[in-house]
């Protein structure tokens, strides 16, 4: 369905997307009923909002934002600070109109609706940082076991998974970083939302950030933490410590083989051996570095000893983080206009890594 432009730019959208249509000749929200036909006075300034009617339950209540897009609705809380997810054939109607804040009543219960506080961060938001879309300025991710079932966002699993996927993005951020005048010009200009410079000519770079959500509708990353079978990480016969989709937005992790990961941003990738006979613990921060650089484009292994790499087929304890080669291969990609698969796909070819003790160059 078209819509003219009389009221702003012309809008299209897909005939099986909506839902209802409200002629507005005027191009404004409803106004307030006028105190004399029964409706109240606003001792402030009113808000626009939308009013939103869902069906089994029948439920109506306010939104600051209301966006219906591939069979989901997503709303947002008077506040701005509560966004609501769910299916759209509870979807009845919408209608945006002016409400008095002191008429404006709390958010009723939405069955079958993940709620959820809206994430935020230092220089958090949605958009790219370069043309490809899969880095973004904030990046969130929804953590899942081997069946799809969440994972607490307050788990200590969940909290060394978060700080290996910020480590990670760090460090690639980093390398290009340090390409210093061999960045091109194009990635140097986009880099610089990242920068921040002091008087005193000091430099901080804030890499994109990344935060855990709790509907997996809000995530720009699934990621997959799987304990109870590595079957699904063999790849060619060899066990991987975890695979991701190639220019996507999915990650599995091996909890099964490798029942203990932690978070570092030092180089190491495996740490002492306990003596209390509980399980090796490994560096999930390399892993994820390699992982991302799947996720972002760089397809395929190189596996070249005379060019080490952080994107080699096993990662050893010689090389934990991404070379200068490899900034340059990931720059390249972060130019190219790539889109990326929905987040929560992986093909059954999507590469993965392997864990080695010895040397990978």
């Amino acid at each position: 369905m078209r819509f003219a432009p009389e009221c702003g730019a012309e809008q299209a959208f897909p005939r099986g997307e909506v839902k209802q249509v409200e002629r507005n000749g005027a191009c404004r929200p409803k106004p307030i009923r006028p105190y004399s036909a029964g409706g109240q006075m606003c001792p402030t300034t009113p808000l626009t909002l939308y009013e939103v009617e869902l069906k089994s339950p029948k439920v109506r209540f306010l939104a600051s934002a209301a966006v219906l897009v591939n069979g989901r609705l997503h709303l947002r809380s008077v506040d701005g600070l509560t966004a609501y997810h769910g299916p759209d054939r509870r979807f009845v109607g919408i209608a945006r109109g002016q409400y008095c804040r002191e008429g404006i009543t709390e958010t009723p219960p939405v069955p079958a609706f993940c709620a959820e506080s809206v994430p935020w961060a230092v220089n958090y938001g949605p958009e790219p940082v370069f043309d490809n879309r899969i880095l973004t300025r904030g990046m969130s991710f929804y953590l899942e076991d081997d069946r799809g079932a969440p994972i607490a966002p307050d788990s200590p699993r969940s909290q060394e998974v978060r700080n290996a996927f910020g480590n990670a993005v760090a460090q690639w951020m980093g390398a290009l970083q340090d390409l210093g005048p061999d960045l091109p010009p194009a990635a140097r200009v986009a880099f610089q939302g990242m920068l921040s410079r002091s008087a005193g000519g000091y430099v901080l770079m804030t890499p994109p950030q990344v935060v855990r959500v709790g509907c997996r509708d809000t995530a720009s990353f699934v990621v997959r933490y799987m304990t109870r079978d590595a079957k699904a990480l063999t790849v060619g016969g060899q066990v991987k410590a975890a695979r991701a989709q190639v220019e996507g937005r999915t990650l599995w992790i091996n909890g099964a083989t490798y029942p203990c990961w932690r978070a570092a941003l030092t180089g190491e990738l495996a740490f002492p051996k306990p003596t209390d006979g509980s399980p090796q613990c490994y560096n999930l921060t390399p892993i994820l570095v390699h992982e991302l650089g799947h996720a972002f484009g760089l397809a395929g292994h190189l596996d070249d000893l005379a060019h080490p790499s952080i994107m080699n087929s096993s990662i050893g304890p010689d090389l934990t983080r991404p070379t200068r080669d490899d900034a340059l291969a990931l720059v390249k990609i972060l130019l190219a206009a790539i889109a990326g698969t929905p987040a929560g796909r992986l093909d059954a070819d999507g590469p993965g890594v392997a864990i080695t003790t010895g040397p990978t160059r």
